[in-house]
């Protein structure tokens, strides 16, 4: 990937996922790196979060393995990521509910775990097709800097200000994400 590359990329529509993936693994690290610290906080048995999240990712994957978003794949990430969004605020207010903490990882299970290949094929869409591998490669590189890097903000976050300065930011993060995909959905319209 060169700096003209990147240009390019930065300047045609496969921006707006390239963007978007990197967010989205911003949240996802922000919520599943840290569940053991939110739920010992809440007195909760973190690997509940992880058994029921796992599952309904699988679960949906599998069902909707030849799905490609429909007519209008963005609208349907911007709805997903919506439900990823309102899972956290959900979180944020759930408390010690193991039943709300069932719910919170499956519904976002639902909203990242469905949406992120979804992303992926908008991603590959919309790159010029003379740079479609190198688009898809800083897709991938935007998504490792969000999964690796990101955990250093909110670990700092997390010691000086506690678990829901974390969970604000990632909700932030998270409706940031979806509104640039219904965003880019009306556009489309």
């Amino acid at each position: 990937i060169t700096v003209a590359v990147l240009g390019r990329i930065f300047a045609s529509r496969a921006r707006t996922p390239v963007i978007m993936v990197f967010l989205g693994a911003s949240v996802f690290a922000g919520l599943n790196n840290f569940q053991t610290v939110y739920a010992d906080a809440r007195g909760l048995n973190y690997a509940n979060f992880f058994l029921a999240y796992t599952v309904t990712v699988i679960v949906f994957r599998l069902i909707l393995a030849k799905f490609k978003g429909g007519a209008t794949p963005y609208r349907t990430i911007a709805m997903l990521q919506y439900i990823m969004c309102a899972s956290i605020i959900l979180f944020m207010f759930s408390g010690s509910s193991v039943v709300l903490y069932l719910t919170v990882a499956v519904l976002f299970g639902l909203g990242y775990g469905v949406s992120y290949p979804i992303l992926v094929a908008m991603a590959a869409n919309n790159a010029d097709n003379d740079i479609g591998p190198q688009t898809l490669q800083l897709f991938a590189l935007t998504y490792f800097v969000g999964i690796f890097g990101f955990p250093l903000i909110a670990g700092w976050m997390l010691t000086e200000w506690g678990a829901a300065s974390v969970l604000v930011l990632i909700a932030l993060l998270a409706g940031i994400e979806a509104s640039m995909a219904l965003r880019r959905a009306m556009q489309a319209s």
